[in-house]
């Protein structure tokens, strides 16, 4: 009878243990020999950066007294639409948002017409430039907009040399002119940059400039496309 008890009671034993490990499921595996330290994302790109930029330029009249009959007052030249070339040959990225870089650059705008003071007529140039050779130093904000979409807007301060000339039809005093020297000049820009392949962006936008210089200051206006390359 004892012996009939025993084996009654064993076997109560076997079934709630089967029965606590299905409730219980599966043994949780131990993990704890796999964990290893977080490791940041490694980055491609790195803070270094060059670029080259080339657009159309619009320049505002611009009023001098250097040309013809000096002393009556300032002529206003006005000029066809030009091309402006800007290369970046280093920058560097000193946070994720902001960066600096030195960068020169190339404009030309055709003279169209000369309009002397106090009702003394407009003269259509036969020919004649204005030149600007900057060299700048600029800060510029970047704003991710997407994975690969970037709003991006600086400002720049630096030197540019200056170069005025024009040939009108002789009339009276008129005749060719040349007027050249070193000014200071700032610009202001805006745009989107995309990045089409890693640490290769193309950009696109809008860029000011602004030349102080006697008597009238010389501003001008660019719609721009570039490239920028980042590097380690």
């Amino acid at each position: 009878m004892k012996t009939r008890k025993l084996k009654i009671l064993a076997s109560l034993g076997a079934l709630l243990l089967s029965s606590g490990s299905i409730f219980a499921g599966p043994p949780v595996a131990d993990h704890s020999k796999d964990k290893t330290p977080i490791q940041p994302l490694p980055e491609i790109c790195g803070p270094w950066f060059a670029g080259f930029n080339a657009g159309v330029w619009w320049v505002e009249d611009y009023g001098t007294n250097v040309p013809f009959a000096p002393g009556v007052g300032d002529h206003d030249v006005s000029f066809e639409t030009g091309f402006g070339i800007n290369a970046t040959p280093i920058g560097y990225r000193v946070c994720e948002m902001f960066a600096v870089s030195l960068e020169t650059g190339f404009y030309q705008a055709d003279v169209d017409s000369v309009t002397l003071p106090a009702g003394g007529g407009l003269f259509t140039a036969t020919d004649g430039q204005l030149r600007l050779f900057p060299v700048m130093v600029n800060g510029t904000l970047t704003f991710p907009v997407s994975d690969r979409l970037t709003l991006y807007a600086g400002v720049g301060v630096g030197a540019v040399y200056r170069e005025l000339e024009a040939t009108v039809p002789l009339v009276a005093l008129l005749g060719s002119f040349h007027d050249s020297g070193w000014d200071c000049m700032v610009q202001a820009r805006a745009g989107l940059a995309f990045e089409i392949a890693d640490c290769t962006f193309l950009n696109v936008g809008y860029r000011y400039n602004h030349v102080f210089t006697s008597p009238d200051d010389i501003a001008g206006h660019m719609v721009e496309a570039g490239i920028t390359f980042m590097w380690h």
